[in-house]
């Protein structure tokens, strides 16, 4: 653990953290305090709390049964790898790659987030463009420009661009639409152009789409 003010930094020191069934290891940065290190991989049964500052010249790596948590005082100065459970309240000023397990952000994520097909990612902060192939969803909150070959459910807030050739809903204020295939559902506000190339588009009674382009193999619904 370390306390409030605490430095612990070594540019060659790397901390591998695992634990066991029943028996966790742990990492706990305390408010004020910085962990400055070459690298940090949290393994199974790993449990790392930042509510100061960690910084890693590798990616911070968290492992299926790892759990790495980010407070609302907290900042990873790295990229994050994770495949076990994270939640982040804090600010990642890296980019961010689900690979397996849950990821929750109700902070900010600076760069792109990236989410593999075993992947699902809950956002009700700020996340910076997302490349989603598993499921995501989103409450609250924005997300920039996204591309979608998964499962995307944008039941608030905004976001970027979408390139949809998933399954897709969306509640929230878009920029543009572009559809190569799968599905989209549209309840919110596609403020730019819409290019349907392929798969459906639903528009519900209220929504907003303006500026539509319907290819020969796509089809709308209205």
């Amino acid at each position: 653990t370390l306390g409030s003010s605490d430095t612990l930094s070594g540019p060659d020191l790397r901390i591998s953290n695992a634990g066991a069934a029943g028996d966790p290891a742990v990492i706990a940065v305390g408010s004020d305090a910085t962990l400055d290190v070459a690298a940090l991989d949290n393994g199974a049964f790993g449990e790392v709390t930042n509510a100061g500052t960690i910084i890693s010249v590798a990616a911070v790596s968290n492992a299926a049964d790892g759990t790495l948590t980010n407070t609302a005082t907290g900042a990873i100065d790295a990229d994050v790898t994770t495949a076990g459970t994270l939640s982040n309240a804090g600010t990642l000023t890296g980019a961010l790659d689900v690979t397996d397990g849950t990821a929750t952000n109700t902070g900010t994520v600076a760069w792109a987030t990236s989410v593999a097909a075993a992947g699902v990612v809950t956002n009700a902060g700020t996340l910076g463009d997302l490349a989603n192939a598993g499921s995501f969803t989103q409450s609250a909150g924005q997300v920039g420009a996204v591309t979608n070959s998964g499962t995307l459910a944008l039941d608030a807030g905004s976001a970027g661009d979408v390139t949809n050739a998933g399954i897709a809903t969306s509640a929230a204020s878009i920029g543009a639409l572009a559809q190569s295939a799968g599905s989209f559902e549209n309840s919110g506000t596609v403020a730019g152009a819409a290019d349907i190339t392929g798969g459906t588009v639903t528009t519900v009674a209220g929504a907003t789409m303006a500026d539509v382009a319907i290819g020969s193999a796509a089809r709308l619904d209205t």
